[in-house]
């Protein structure tokens, strides 16, 4: 471990075009549909912008990633099509951010999240092989994740 010191957050890094100016309306939903959060361009940007720091601090660069969006509403990003032996993977990121409002800390806490999914995917695997799979297996991840999210960006609450 080096003895550089690291910042709590990678928010001063954040270009100035890129930081949020106010607080976004939630956008109109059809009729019947709650109202959601969308991401722009500039926020899909950062949140890359995030990932691939949080992937060089964790020491991820030997895995072959695709970056894609999508407009899921259950999830704000998602690591799959994971091949172990090709070490290659989706990174897929929403744009249909729900109640969450996709702030520049929001948007790092996600990345950092799915940074985190993908450097414990050596794990997974091996829960897998030992017949851990679907919902117990998410679970065991996030008992795991969401602890590390919150050691790394310290402590800060949504």
């Amino acid at each position: 471990m080096n003895n550089r010191s690291l910042p709590k957050t990678l928010k001063d890094t954040i270009p100035e075009e890129y930081q949020a100016k106010e607080t976004r309306p939630l956008t109109i939903a059809k009729p019947g549909e709650k109202a959601y959060y969308a991401l722009t361009p500039d926020d899909e940007k950062l949140f890359w912008v995030f990932f691939e720091q949080w992937r060089d601090r964790l020491n991820l660069r030997d895995w072959w990633l695709s970056y894609k969006t999508s407009h899921k509403k259950n999830h704000l990003a998602w690591v799959d099509n994971v091949s172990h032996v090709q070490r290659t993977a989706d990174v897929t990121l929403s744009t249909h951010w729900g109640t969450t409002e996709p702030t520049p800390e929001e948007l790092e806490r996600t990345a950092v999240h799915e940074a985190l999914h993908l450097s414990l995917l050596p794990l997974s695997r091996m829960l897998q092989d030992r017949g851990c799979e679907g919902d117990a297996l998410l679970e065991a991840e996030h008992a795991c994740v969401n602890p590390l999210v919150e050691a790394l960006l310290g402590g800060r609450k949504k």
